[in-house]
């Protein structure tokens, strides 16, 4: 994952918990979803992104391990994640991904984005995974 980075959303929030503002988020799952257009920073809600739709596709809990103490410190997923297999509807590229915070829907909050390093077509009967640690966020 070259090209990753924290939304604005979670920007914010980030900001606002580290200067003792608000309370952060109680600790809970956040998802993975996989996208087929490139995201923007703007993008604050799933509604505003497209994500990926075959049949057999459905989002996949991140599990990050802990944050690195260095600088940048960084976050990435503890665990293997598979999607799939997809059973139908396949054909569209999947290029991108984004962690949100709700299992389905559109209101969902984006937390962060990431570019794929390699863009993937699933076949019917495909299942994409990303590796433990393959899946890596920096607070920079």
């Amino acid at each position: 994952m070259p090209t990753s980075k924290l939304s604005q959303y979670a920007n914010v929030q980030a900001l606002e918990a580290a200067f003792r503002k608000t309370q952060s988020p109680a600790a809970g799952n956040l998802w993975i979803a996989l996208l087929t257009a490139t995201p923007t920073d703007t993008n604050l809600t799933m509604a505003a992104v497209t994500e990926y739709g075959a049949t057999g596709y459905a989002r996949q809990v991140f599990g990050p391990g802990s944050a690195t103490a260095a600088e940048p410190s960084v976050i990435s997923n503890a665990g293997v994640i598979t999607f799939g297999p997809m059973t139908a509807g396949t054909g569209a590229t999947v290029t991108h991904i984004a962690v949100c915070d709700a299992v389905s829907g559109t209101s969902a909050n984006i937390i962060a984005t990431a570019a794929l390093t390699a863009s993937r077509t699933p076949a019917v009967g495909d299942s994409l995974q990303a590796a433990a640690a393959a899946l890596t966020f920096s607070n920079n």
